[in-house]
């Protein structure tokens, strides 16, 4: 049985200025038309995004945010 992985682009909004540099780093593009940092990936959950960017190092806690899957 061959499992297909669906490909999203996570939305990231809000409060991201001072994280930008770390986006950036990690693959993350700014879309100037909808004030978003964007991504494709196989993303399952708007959670999962949240919760991986808070992994990265110096996000933590720093900035409010939420993402949406398109």
């Amino acid at each position: 049985m061959t499992t297909t992985t669906e490909i999203k682009t996570a939305k990231l909004s809000g409060d991201t200025f001072n994280v930008r540099s770390i986006l950036k780093s990690k693959g993350w593009s700014w879309n100037a038309e909808s004030k978003t940092w964007d991504k494709a990936a196989d993303w399952i959950s708007e959670s999962e995004v949240v919760s991986t960017i808070r992994g990265y190092g110096g996000i933590r806690n720093r900035g409010s945010f939420s993402a949406e899957l398109v």
